[in-house]
């Protein structure tokens, strides 16, 4: 006798043997497969066949240059770069000695005068490392955008907003920290 089948049974109806299922299934003509043909099997492919050669689809030609793009933004971004050149070069040895910038700052305005702390020192040289850091950083990036003809203006816009903001947060804790610069704004606001 035939052992019962231990699965639940179906609530829409049984479930086919294989040879029902394959007996149910209709393959079209045009895919069906005569058995008595072998079936050759496949050459292995190697990586190097994967990969698009030159003059392929995929790959541009052997002596095809990448995407310019276009004038007014590589004019734009370059003139930037040239601006924050020029920005860090006329910055940097004002903040190797931030203490006298900020002094000769608060007597144009007739603050008084900056009292020097090591942290002055210590955050001038900071920002100072950090002006060179982030031009060189916004500089690679720049051409390597430009390189591959993507928009690129904005880069250099971008570094000049942040290495600006870290400059205000630096000389506002510089600023707030000066018992005569803290004096003068009490008075006079």
């Amino acid at each position: 006798m035939t052992e019962p089948d231990r699965r639940p049974r179906p609530q829409y109806g049984e479930y086919a043997s294989p040879e029902e299922q394959r007996a149910s299934i209709r393959v079209p003509p045009e895919h069906a497969h005569d058995e008595s043909v072998p079936i050759a099997r496949a050459a292995p492919v190697t990586n190097e066949q994967l990969v698009p050669s030159a003059g392929q689809p995929g790959r541009g030609s052997a002596g095809a240059r990448p995407a310019q793009a276009r004038p007014g933004d590589r004019i734009f971004t370059l003139a930037l770069l040239a601006l924050g050149f020029l920005n860090v070069v006329l910055t940097v040895p004002g903040l190797f000695d931030l203490s006298s910038t900020i002094n000769a700052t608060f007597q144009q305005m007739g603050v008084g005068s900056f009292t020097p702390t090591p942290l002055a020192h210590a955050l001038g040289i900071g920002l100072a490392v950090f002006y060179v850091a982030a031009w060189i950083g916004t500089l690679l990036l720049t051409m390597l955008r430009l390189r591959t003809g993507r928009v690129s203006f904005w880069i250099p816009l971008v570094a000049g907003v942040v290495v600006t903001l870290v400059s205000m947060i630096v000389f506002l804790i510089l600023f707030l920290g000066d018992p005569s610069f803290v004096a003068y704004m009490t008075k006079n606001v």
